[in-house]
């Protein structure tokens, strides 16, 4: 109701003021602060976060090593042994993916002290993120492809 009664004065030329609306410096510097503080962590915890997620990637890429060495031993082709290793990471980033948005939504549905991120995004921002989960998964493959074909059989198991 103020904000149409100023609307209203200031149409009939009066110059008003809204006391209420108007915050003091300190809390205006203090929200500012506490902003850049917030982005400041949520970097440097998604830094956190990517560098987990890389190494625990690059172990059970790691693992799988000498089973893909052997399956070129007996004879599988590089193009089926790629694919195998990009419809692995594609599959298990898609099944991450779904539990972890049946479980915010779990979260939405249900009164917990997580806070619910769901509301604030579209579908289409939760296709995105999928899609580029599902990049990132196709990436990583083939990098493990490359670093497992570039030298010969023989020459990566005697490395093993």
């Amino acid at each position: 109701d103020a904000e149409l009664l100023m609307a209203s004065l200031d149409a009939d030329g009066y110059n008003t003021i809204y006391p209420t609306a108007i915050g003091d410096m300190f809390s205006e510097v203090l929200n500012l602060l506490s902003t850049i503080y917030f982005g400041f962590l949520m970097g440097l915890l998604m830094v956190v976060i990517y560098f987990i997620s890389y190494i625990v990637l690059r172990n059970v890429q790691n693992s799988k090593k000498k089973d893909y060495l052997i399956f070129r031993s007996i004879g599988a082709s590089k193009k089926d042994l790629n694919k195998v290793t990009i419809l692995e990471l594609i599959f298990t980033v898609t099944l991450a993916y779904i539990i972890t948005m049946a479980l915010l939504f779990v979260n939405e549905n249900v009164d917990t002290f997580l806070p619910q991120y769901l509301r604030y995004f579209t579908v289409y921002s939760y296709l995105v993120i999928l899609l580029i989960l599902v990049i990132l998964a196709v990436l990583l493959g083939n990098r493990f492809n490359k670093k497992i074909f570039g030298n010969s059989v023989i020459t990566a198991l005697k490395q093993e």
